[in-house]
């Protein structure tokens, strides 16, 4: 059948972190200056640290554990972003109201909607 001729993916990764997959994503062109495709979805880019980095995506790994509670995390940034929420820390402040936010994502969301 066509689905048994499909290249089997790995399950984990060359870091030896287990990987999710989703076999619904379609290749796509991949631009000159992106050499750096990922073998699990179709993302791609020209520097490697930033393909390395977006392969923690596909990781079930989460190394990175809160001191203040049993939450963990894929990445060290995730983690800082949660331990200012226990911490009370606020380092994104909106340049339209006196409003601060935990995280950038915050303060997008909220200059969007406003």
């Amino acid at each position: 059948s066509e689905t048994s001729n499909r290249k089997k993916l790995p399950t984990v990764d060359s870091f030896g972190n287990n990987l999710s997959h989703d076999s619904t994503k379609t290749p796509i062109k991949v631009r000159r200056d992106e050499k750096h495709l990922c073998p699990y979805c179709n993302y791609c880019t020209g520097k490697k640290y930033l393909l390395q980095r977006h392969l923690k995506s596909h990781s079930t790994e989460r190394p990175h554990k809160c001191a203040y509670c049993s939450n963990t995390f894929k990445t060290t940034a995730q983690l800082q972003n949660h331990v200012n929420t226990h911490l009370g820390i606020k380092p994104f402040q909106c340049k339209f109201c006196e409003y601060k936010f935990t995280t950038s994502g915050e303060l997008i969301r909220h200059v969007r909607y406003k």
